[in-house]
C-alpha cells in the first residue's frame, strides 16, 4: 500500500494533520453532549498485514502506526472533517472565521480537557509544540505548514489567537502545530525555555524524533485518545494491546457518549491471504487494507457469514507519475543514459489518449465494468468519479486532451488511438520503448495494469512497447539522501497511489511546485521535496500561490481550475483508478464508520466501536 506521501515519506502537509496526529484522522461521527466514558465492555481485535516498527508517529509514518496511534492521539485531536465532508471543531467549540483578512485566527478550547495522566489540556500545549516543531530538531516538522505563523497570543489557559505570515486558507486542516504535553517531565528538556522559544526546544525535539527508546509503547506515556497503549509487541508481527484511558471524556469532542471497549487489540497478520483467513474464522474482528482485486477471495471465504463486506469510495487514485524532466535517464536493473520519451508532451498525450480508464480497471482488477466506471477520473490532481466527487475538481475536464482536435475526447476510442499514432510520429517517437516502475513484488493488481497497457487494447495499439521494472519499496520512495529512485528521477512512468487525500487542493502543492523537485532543489528536505515528476510549470506555481492566498472559494476555485487544465493538456500525472477502501466487520464491531476524506487502509473509527455480544 502506499500513501498521500508515497509510503512511507511523512508528508508534513498531509492532513492528515487535521489531528495533531502525524498524518492520520478519525472518521468521528459529530453529535452533541457526551460524557466520561465508564468502565469498557468487551474486546474487539482488528488488523492489518502492515508492521509498525514504533508507535511514535515522528519516528515511522506508515500505515500501521497511523492505524494504531488514532486510538491515543499523541498530540491531541483538532479540526477534522466528517462522513459528510463537514469540517468539525475537535478540541475547539467551533470553526473559526478568520480576521485581518485572513492573517489571524481566533479559537477557543472546550473546557476540562485532560492529557490521560489527568493533567489539563491547555493552549500552551499548542504553543509548547509549535516551538518544537520549529527546532531544527524535529526536521523542522513546521516546514511548510505550522512555520507560517508568526506568533501565537494565548488569552486564559483556553483562548489562542495564530498570528500568520501570510494568508492560509486551509490553516485548520492543514497548519496546525502540534498539541504537546507542556509540563509532562517525560518529554523531557527545559520546556520553560521551550515554551518561549523554538531555540529552546533542541531537547525535546531530539527525543521525540531521535530517541529510539521513545516510542509510545506502553501507557507511561502522556497522550490525549479514547485508549492508552497497554502493551506493544513489535516482533516480526504486531501485537498491541489498547485500554481505556481513564481521564478520557467523549465532550472533549463534543460527541455523543459510546461506551468503550475493555480492550481493543491490533493483531497484524503476515499477509493478505492470512488475514482474510483469520477473519472467516473469527480470529479478528475487522480487517482492511483490500483492493478491489480482494472481493473474490473475500467473498470466497465468507460462506459462513462471518463478516460483512463494506466498500466506499474514496479519494485515492493509482497514478501514472510522468518523469516529465529528464531528457534522459537510468533505469535501475536496465538501460543507462537511455533517451526518456515521457520527457515530450505529444508522447504523454499520446499515451493517454490510449487507453480507457474503466476498461483498464474492469481487466486488471477483475471486477465488471459498470463498478469500474463509478471509480474511474480522467480529472488531475484533483479527481472526480461517479461514485465520489471532489470539490474542487474541474467540472470542463471531460476526458483526455487531445491537441490535435483542441477539445478533450474519450479516451481509448478510435478517434483517439488515431490521434495517439499521429502524436507519437510528431514527437519522433513512433515506436517507442517505455519503461514502468512500481513496487509491484507480490502485488498482482499493479501487474495487471502494466499488462493492460501493454496490450492491443491500450498502449500496444499505437505501437508502444512496455518494460516492466519491480523495484523494492524501499528503493523508490527513500529520499534523496537515501538514494530514492523517485527523486533522483531513475525512471520514465512510475505507479504509485496517494492516499488520505483531503477534499481541498493545497497539500498538493508539494507534489507539484517547481520548488519542491528534488533534483533541483537538492535540500534533502523529504517532507517538501515529493514533486518526483519535477513538474515545473509557472501557470501551477502562481495559481497554487493564488488558490492559497484567498478564503474566497470561488476565487480558489478559479485558481485550481487552472492547475487541473495544466494537467490535463501537459499529462503530468495519469489516472489508472480510484481505489475504494474495503474492510470486513464482523457481528461484534458496532459503531463502524468510514470517511473517505481521511481514509485509505486507516479510516475505520474505533473511537465509536463498541461491542456488541
Amino acid at each position: 500500500m502506499s500513501h498521500f506521501w508515497h509510503k512511507p515519506i511523512n508528508f508534513v502537509a498531509s492532513a492528515i494533520v487535521v489531528f495533531g496526529m502525524a498524518g492520520f484522522g478519525t472518521a468521528v461521527a459529530s453529535a452533541s453532549g457526551g460524557a466520561v466514558h465508564a468502565a469498557g465492555t468487551g474486546s474487539i481485535i482488528y488488523s492489518d498485514y502492515e508492521r509498525a516498527p514504533t508507535l511514535n508517529p515522528e519516528q515511522f509514518n506508515g500505515v500501521a502506526t497511523g492505524e494504531q496511534q488514532q486510538n491515543f492521539a499523541p498530540f491531541g485531536i483538532f479540526y477534522y472533517y466528517n462522513q459528510s465532508a463537514k469540517l468539525e471543531p475537535g478540541v475547539f467549540t467551533k470553526i473559526p472565521t478568520p480576521s485581518k483578512n485572513g492573517k489571524t485566527w481566533s479559537m477557543t478550547l472546550r473546557k476540562h480537557l485532560k492529557w490521560s495522566n489527568g493533567m489539563a489540556f491547555t493552549n500552551k500545549d499548542f504553543k509548547f509544540g509549535w516551538h518544537v516543531g520549529l527546532n531544527k530538531n524535529s526536521g523542522p516538522n513546521c516546514a511548510g505548514s505550522c512555520d507560517d505563523i508568526s506568533s501565537i497570543t494565548l488569552v486564559g489557559t483556553t483562548g489562542l489567537v495564530f498570528h500568520l505570515k501570510q494568508v492560509s486558507a486551509v490553516f485548520l486542516q492543514q497548519d496546525m502545530p502540534l498539541a504537546m504535553p507542556y509540563g509532562w517531565s517525560g518529554i523531557g528538556g527545559n520546556q520553560s525555555a521551550c515554551l518561549a522559544s523554538a531555540s529552546g526546544c533542541n531537547a525535546v525535539a531530539l527525543k521525540v524524533w531521535s530517541d529510539k527508546s521513545f516510542n509510545y509503547e506502553d501507557s507511561s506515556y502522556v497522550t490525549f485518545g479514547p485508549y492508552q497503549v497497554s502493551s506493544f509487541n513489535n516482533g516480526s508481527l504486531n501485537d498491541t494491546v489498547f485500554t481505556p484511558n481513564p481521564h478520557w471524556s467523549s465532550s472533549f469532542l463534543g460527541l455523543k457518549a459510546v461506551k468503550p471497549l475493555a480492550q481493543l487489540e491490533y493483531l497484524q497478520f503476515g499477509s493478505q491471504s492470512d488475514m482474510i483467513a483469520g477473519a472467516s474464522t473469527g480470529a479478528t474482528d475487522a480487517t482492511t487494507d483490500y483492493t478491489v482485486l480482494s472481493l473474490p477471495s473475500l467473498e470466497a471465504a465468507d460462506s459462513h457469514g462471518q463478516y460483512q463486506i463494506l466498500t466506499h469510495a474514496t479519494f485515492d487514485p493509482e497514478e501514472l507519475f510522468m518523469n516529465v524532466y529528464n531528457k534522459k535517464v537510468n533505469i535501475e536493473g536496465g538501460p543507462s543514459n537511455v533517451t526518456n520519451p515521457i520527457a515530450n508532451v505529444k508522447v504523454r498525450q499520446a499515451l493517454s489518449l490510449a487507453y480507457d480508464r474503466a476498461a483498464m480497471e474492469s481487466n486488471a482488477y477483475g471486477i465488471s465494468l459498470s463498478l469500474a466506471k463509478k471509480y474511474s477520473s480522467v480529472s488531475n490532481p484533483f479527481v472526480s468519479t461517479p461514485a465520489l466527487r471532489n470539490p474542487f475538481a474541474d467540472p470542463a475536464i471531460t476526458g483526455a486532451w487531445d491537441p490535435l482536435r483542441h477539445k478533450d475526447i474519450a479516451p481509448g476510442t478510435s478517434k483517439a488511438f488515431a490521434d495517439a499514432k499521429t502524436l507519437l510520429k510528431q514527437a519522433g517517437f513512433a515506436h517507442p520503448t517505455i519503461y514502468i516502475t512500481t513496487n509491484g513484488t507480490g502485488n498482482t493488481a499493479r501487474h495487471n495494469e502494466v499488462d493492460y497497457l501493454a496490450s492491443n487494447h491500450a498502449w500496444g495499439k499505437i505501437g508502444v512497447t512496455v518494460k516492466y521494472v519491480d523495484e523494492e519499496a524501499g528503493n523508490l520512495f527513500n529520499d534523496w539522501n537515501g538514494g530514492g529512485l523517485g527523486p533522483h528521477g531513475h525512471f520514465e512512468i512510475m505507479i504509485f497511489a496517494y492516499t488520505n487525500n483531503p477534499p481541498y487542493p493545497d497539500g498538493f502543492f508539494f507534489l507539484t511546485e517547481s520548488q519542491f523537485c528534488a533534483q533541483t532543489d537538492h535540500s534533502g528536505n523529504a517532507e517538501q521535496d515529493q514533486n518526483w515528476s519535477c513538474i515545473r510549470d509557472k501557470k501551477v506555481d502562481n495559481a497554487f500561490t493564488a488558490g492559497a492566498a484567498t478564503t474566497n472559494v470561488a476565487k480558489r476555485h478559479k485558481e485550481f481550475n487552472i492547475i487541473s487544465t495544466e494537467f490535463n493538456r501537459n499529462v503530468y500525472w495519469s489516472m489508472l483508478a480510484m481505489r475504494p477502501t474495503i474492510h470486513t466487520a464482523d457481528k461484534h464491531v458496532g459503531g463502524v464508520s468510514v470517511n473517505p476524506f481521511v481514509g485509505g487502509e486507516s479510516n475505520w473509527d474505533p473511537y465509536s466501536w463498541f461491542f456488541k455480544s
